[in-house]
């Protein structure tokens, strides 16, 4: 389910020191999303969810 993805391009961007940085990155449906690491508290796996038979759906 979790998985960590680390990639590295072959040419390094230009980036001020004030914008280098660790960042989190994340996909949320089709979009890939990034924040800073220093703003994340933690890190939580969703858990397998279990479907309970003759109950509606939420």
């Amino acid at each position: 389910m979790g998985e960590l993805m680390v990639s590295k391009t072959a040419t390094e961007p230009d980036v001020d020191a004030d914008e280098a940085g660790q960042y989190l990155t994340f996909d949320v449906g089709e979009e890939c999303l990034a924040m800073s690491i220093d703003a994340v508290k933690e890190i939580i796996e969703t858990p397998v969810i279990t479907r309970v038979p003759m109950t509606p759906d939420y």
